[in-house]
């Protein structure tokens, strides 16, 4: 990308590590954006609630992270360290341990930057959101590999423990955050929104020094960022994200009642966009 981009709009919720991944990117630039929990129209029957997605200055939308931060100037990642972001998010399965507050965790998230009718119409949509994802989560949790126990976590982690020691600076790519530093942080992120065995594995293990100490540098260099839910567990302390008003949290318990009427009708519809997910997946592979 060329010159930097004045108006680009992101929809996504901050629960998700990919859309933390490009929403530090775009504070780390200081890039103003917009930030919705709904996919507009149009977009959501390109492709349903896939997130995340972002438009600059009006474009079309671009939907895969690893993409979005080589637009904004980041390197992407090798084959060895993606791997290793996935199986650092293992833990990130855990979030769903209670149906209620995995529920109003997202039910509580803001819409940043949008005017007040579009707020209240999202935060009424957004039920079918957390259906999506509490259903995706519930079957990566039945695979024993992507929902490991709490003694093999700290296995995720000692990879980017050996990449922090083999770096010439504080950050994972050197004396700046690099896009490395922001998949890493947004899967902190993900742990704490919903805090999961992980946030204790990561706290207290004798074995990851280095990752606690590289956790406090990214809060530091952070600290007023929007969607920084890490802060309540690591230090520096710094308070959690405000949550979304009484109006939206009103509106969100009212789209939970009438969704609940329509469960069976909401259940097939997710199963429609899973599959439509896996197809576009498979094709980017060929």
């Amino acid at each position: 990308m060329g010159s930097k981009p004045e108006n680009v709009a992101v929809y996504g919720g901050d629960h998700s590590p990919w859309v933390q991944a490009v929403l530090l990117a775009l504070y780390d630039k200081n890039i103003f954006h917009s930030v919705a929990t709904m996919p507009l129209p149009k977009l959501f029957v390109q492709s349903g609630i896939l997130m995340p997605a972002v438009r600059f200055d009006g474009g079309v939308w671009e939907m895969e992270s690893e993409e979005i931060l080589c637009k904004l100037g980041y390197e992407r990642l090798s084959d060895d360290d993606m791997l290793a972001i996935y199986r650092a998010l293992r833990g990130g399965v855990h979030r769903i341990d209670s149906l209620r507050q995995f529920w109003w965790a997202w039910g509580s998230l803001r819409d940043l930057r949008l005017p007040f009718f579009f707020r209240l119409t999202n935060s009424f949509l957004r039920p079918f959101t957390v259906l999506y994802f509490y259903l995706g989560l519930k079957r990566l949790g039945k695979n024993e590999k992507t929902s490991p126990s709490p003694e093999n976590l700290e296995r995720q982690y000692l990879y980017w423990e050996e990449q922090l020691e083999n770096s010439s600076g504080p950050f994972l790519d050197g004396d700046v955050p690099g896009a490395r530093d922001f998949f890493l942080f947004g899967g902190i992120q993900c742990h704490t929104s919903i805090a999961v065995p992980a946030v204790l594995v990561l706290q207290s293990s004798p074995m990851l020094v280095r990752v606690r100490e590289w956790i406090s540098v990214m809060q530091k260099r952070f600290e007023g960022y929007e969607h920084l839910y890490s802060g309540q567990y690591f230090a520096p302390q710094m308070p959690a994200p405000e949550s979304s008003g009484r109006c939206e949290r009103l509106s969100f318990i009212l789209g939970t009642i009438v969704f609940a009427l329509v469960l069976p009708i909401a259940i097939q519809l997710a199963r429609y966009f899973f599959r439509r997910v896996r197809r576009k997946r498979l094709k980017s592979l060929l």
